[in-house]
């Protein structure tokens, strides 16, 4: 029961971020596997920026390693590459981060601003 109501809470953050017109794309450019929905939440974490992003790295690579438990080889593959994935953010992450807070300060500024704009201002 439990989990119906995490899964629904999570669906209801991930639906709250697209009417903000956040953009999700799993996880860019390294496979899903059963991962799309924690990738998805880290892409709202870095839009959002409610979450530092050691927070946001670090709730990523947990949202991972939970998936699957321990007796399901998806399981024990999970507890192998959350690590790796971790490492990967926070070795690539910092730009895309990055340009999150120059937009989310430029809209303080100027009032407005594009997420699917691939441009940094």
């Amino acid at each position: 029961m439990a989990k119906k109501k995490d899964r629904e809470t999570i669906f209801e953050i991930l639906k709250k971020g697209k009417q903000k017109g956040y953009v999700y794309n799993g996880c860019t450019a390294s496979p899903d596997f059963n991962f799309k929905t924690c990738c998805d939440l880290h892409d709202y974490d870095y839009q959002d920026l409610s979450k530092s992003r050691w927070q946001a790295d670090l709730d990523l690579a947990k949202c991972m390693w939970y998936r699957g438990g321990w007796k399901t080889w998806k399981g024990l593959r999970n507890k192998i590459l959350a690590p790796i994935y971790w490492i990967s953010v926070r070795t690539l992450g910092s730009s895309h981060y990055r340009k999150n807070q120059d937009a989310s300060i430029s809209k303080a500024i100027h009032g407005t601003y594009d997420h699917n704009s691939s441009e940094r201002l």
